[in-house]
């Protein structure tokens, strides 16, 4: 299923957009694993309340998908590009990657503050995130653009 998720989201980050002919997605789709999977990541149509990063950011983020089940958002940091404080949803999130990119520094803010740095990641490389209110600034410190897609 892992695999099947990656190739459905790596179709829309090379379209930039919803193909219904693109195989993998129709046949992503038709499985009721993806119900499964999508509550299992806590997918909801919910999005961040404060500071919507798609609204705030739309160079950095833009939606990919969205619908009553999932929400995918293109994300795309330029090489020592630094994005602004705004907020991520509270649900379960899947990350996935479709760059090799550097290191990328997170500046939470919040009591007290605090300043994880993300390792480079390669293409396919994925997280999970188990899920909570976050607000953050992000900076990558690399000389290449980092893209990935988030789902929650």
């Amino acid at each position: 299923m892992g695999r099947i998720l990656f190739k459905a989201l790596l179709c829309l980050h090379r379209s930039r957009r919803w193909r219904p002919e693109c195989s993998t997605l129709r046949a992503m789709l038709c499985l009721p694993k993806l119900l499964l999977l999508s509550l299992a990541i806590g997918a909801s149509a919910g999005t961040a309340i404060a500071q919507d990063p798609v609204i705030a950011f739309p160079k950095n983020y833009s939606f990919a998908l969205d619908n009553d089940l999932v929400s995918v958002i293109r994300v795309h940091y330029g090489a020592h590009e630094r994005i602004g404080v705004h907020d991520h949803s509270k649900f379960p999130t899947i990350y996935v990657y479709f760059s090799d990119s550097g290191s990328v520094l997170f500046e939470h803010d919040e009591k007290p503050p605090f300043r994880p740095t993300r390792p480079p990641t390669t293409i396919g490389a994925f997280r999970l995130s188990p899920g909570r209110i976050e607000r953050h600034a992000v900076t990558n410190l690399s000389d290449t653009n980092s893209d990935s897609c988030a789902s929650s």
